[in-house]
């Protein structure tokens, strides 16, 4: 049976409609993204406080948009979207949460007329009309558009190579090959792993391909399409060599990401974790670079980092075949399940709580068995629209190999949602055919199962599934930091709670609880919940570090300063545990021993914070070394220009030192004091 024929014939009698229907598609996608942004707004109390992975991406677009257009490394994280975020940054300052939402917004819309242009070439109007209206609807999607996360971005890129794609089908001309290879090599720089849907493309390129003629048309196409890839990833190629002298395509990540996936912590756990990477963005590379380098005994390029993590990845797989290819297998099923796995954001969590997300009940559990019957579909009648299923099989083929969190797996959305509704297409085209029919029912039926129920997977010895506890304890942790940060104690304790009874083995919920009663002066009680964190967690050295600042504190100073050796010397490069014992030795006057920890903070620091060199300038001041604390205090300046207690202590080491500039002191005196600072007796005289 041809596959829709009757879906065609409806097609054909639409076709003068589909533009008006497809307006009417995406002013409802433009009214559920409104109504998403208000809903998500109402029930989060942090909406307005970007996550982990967020903030990390804002600081680092908040760089590049003051000049610093590169690292002094190769790249360790996907670099495209701190770089889409750096200029809405520069121009719109304070603003820039709701107008990265206005964009992110504008790209959905975008993704859902690029989702529809392909699929109406690969397929037809009617499958193009339900591609739409899922896509401006996917709850999953709408809820992204809202966060500071490369989801929406990433998604769009992969919409928008397919419609080029598409539209090289119908052309088949060099440029039409290298428009198509543009938005690949940026969606290469948002997530490496599409990079194999780009060498599956040759094998569609032969099937296309005019009969004589195959090999030049495969061979100049796939050369022309390459060659645009490449070209949008050449400059990230080339700042990894200019700053590295090494060769490192897009990032360095890959060698720790794939360890991190595939080790026995990650096996015992069913999780991406492991003994020795903190899964954390703005310390797993530290943690790669530090761990490799003390295993090899020297300095490590980049590249060799990854290296080293690979081959230990490949090594503990070769040495435990069996339950490395168990881990895989269940991995590559996670990819197929329906739940959305959080990390930064609890997508799940969220849903629960918002009205609209409820209602729009679309979700994954039920695009998976469609977008498989929609593969076997295309695969034996509609072969022209291959490339979606090219692009599932690189996701599922990435993700099995790493993990599929909500926004990792949602960039194959373009090629799901298309695919699931060409296999409902099927299931309807099998009704009048009662044994086609019947057979495709229970294959439907099994995979709904499989993709709604996890316990069957878990009966079947096929390994469990469960949205992961810890991830869900650190989102309310996250809360109630949002919360504790804005002084609302009650609301915060209550989602550290929340965490608790959610998993009482998790160490979070009790540093947050920590980090409470410090603000409310309970010192006791701090020193209570770290030692539940560091029962749960040895290792948590800033747990130490905190509980070494209390005991300090407390009167206990010689013990505080030997428990902040100790969490000094585990976490050699955490500016946070360097930085409470050198603010230990400050208040005990020893400047020497503060200098040199102030000192080793800054080295650990993956970028360079104006808070710790000023501290070094204080120090170095207080040791009568005025030029050094004023070098210091310039090259604080530098990072944070105008800021008024570094004014203020430029303009006390420039007196110091014996500054004649006398208009330079009184100009930082005056900005000072303008910032809102007390000047202090002895320096006002310089004001007049």
């Amino acid at each position: 049976m041809d596959l829709g024929g009757r879906i065609e014939r409806v097609g054909e009698r639409i076709r003068g409609r589909y533009r008006l229907l497809l307006v009417l598609i995406l002013l409802l996608g433009v009214a559920l993204r409104v109504l998403a942004h208000f809903d998500l707004k109402a029930i989060d109390p942090a909406f307005d406080s970007p996550g982990l992975d967020s903030q990390s991406f804002l600081n680092w677009g908040a760089r590049i948009a003051s000049g610093e257009w590169g690292l002094d490394r190769p790249f360790f994280l996907n670099p495209l979207y701190p770089y889409f975020l750096a200029p809405i940054l520069e121009v719109f300052g304070d603003s820039h949460l709701i107008v990265i939402r206005l964009v992110q917004g504008a790209l959905g819309l975008l993704t859902i007329l690029a989702m529809a242009a392909a699929t109406r070439r690969f397929v037809g109007p009617v499958t193009a009309l339900g591609a739409a209206l899922v896509t401006a609807a996917y709850p999953l999607l709408l809820y992204y558009e809202q966060r500071v996360m490369i989801v929406s971005l990433a998604v769009f890129l992969n919409a928008l190579t397919l419609w080029l794609i598409a539209r090289f089908m119908d052309r088949r001309t060099i440029g039409s090959a290298a428009l198509a290879g543009f938005p690949l090599g940026l969606s290469v720089l948002a997530r490496p792993n599409v990079a194999l849907f780009a060498w599956l493309l040759p094998f569609w390129f032969l099937m296309l391909a005019p009969p004589g003629r195959k090999l030049r048309f495969v061979a100049v196409n796939t050369a022309i399409f390459f060659g645009a890839v490449l070209v949008m990833i050449f400059p990230v190629t080339l700042h990894n060599y200019l700053v590295g002298d090494d060769f490192v395509p897009v990032t360095s990540s890959m060698g720790a990401n794939v360890y991190q996936s595939n080790n026995p912590e990650a096996w015992r756990s069913d999780w991406m974790a492991s003994a020795e990477l903190r899964l954390n963005p703005t310390l797993i590379e530290n943690d790669a670079e530090q761990g490799a380098e003390a295993a090899l005994g020297r300095e490590l390029k980049s590249s060799e980092i990854s290296d080293y993590w690979l081959s230990r990845a490949t090594e503990v797989m070769r040495e435990n075949p069996g339950r490395a290819a168990n881990f895989l297998l269940r991995k590559g099923l996670y990819f197929f399940e329906g739940a959305e796995i959080p990390s930064s954001y609890s997508y799940p969590l969220d849903r629960d709580q918002s009205v609209l997300l409820r209602v729009l009940f679309i979700d994954f559990w039920w695009i998976s068995p469609l977008m498989l019957l929609g593969s076997v579909a295309v695969l034996r009648e509609r072969r022209k629209a291959l490339p979606l299923v090219f692009l599932l099989f690189a996701y599922a083929v990435g993700l099995t190999i790493f993990y599929p969190l909500a926004h990792y797996r949602a960039p194959v959305l373009p090629a799901a949602i298309p695919l699931a509704v060409i296999g409902a297409g099927y299931v309807m085209a099998a009704i009048g055919n009662r044994k086609s029919f019947i057979l495709r029912l229970l294959l439907l039926a099994l995979f709904v199962l499989f993709t709604r129920t996890p316990t069957i997977l878990r009966a079947a010895r096929a390994a469990g599934f469960k949205v992961r506890e810890p991830d869900v304890v650190v989102y309310r942790y996250n809360r109630g930091l949002f919360l504790l940060q804005h002084r609302r104690f009650r609301e915060a304790e209550a989602e550290f709670r929340k965490g608790l009874e959610f998993n009482p083995d998790s160490w979070f919920p009790y540093h947050g609880l920590a980090g409470l009663a410090a603000e409310r002066g309970e010192r006791a009680n701090e020193a209570r919940y770290l030692e539940m964190v560091l029962e749960r967690k040895p290792d948590s050295w800033h747990a130490l570090a905190l509980l070494a600042r209390n005991r300090f504190d407390r009167g206990e100073v010689e013990e505080g300063l030997r428990m902040g050796h100790l969490a000094a010397e585990n976490a050699p490069r955490d500016h946070n545990v360097q930085g409470e014992l050198a603010r230990m030795y400050l208040e005990l006057d020893r400047f020497e021993e503060a200098l040199e920890y102030f000192e080793r903070a800054e080295a650990g620091a993956r970028f360079p914070l104006p808070g710790l060199i000023a501290e070094q300038a204080r120090c170095l001041r207080r040791l009568g070394r005025y030029r050094e604390a004023l070098s210091r205090v310039e090259r604080a300046l530098d990072i944070h220009p105008g800021t008024p207690a570094l004014l203020l202590e430029r303009a006390r080491n420039a007196i110091l030192a014996g500054s004649t500039d006398h208009m330079a002191i009184r100009r930082d005196l005056e900005a000072a004091g303008a910032g809102g600072l007390r000047i202090p007796p002895e320096l006002r005289s310089w004001m007049r």
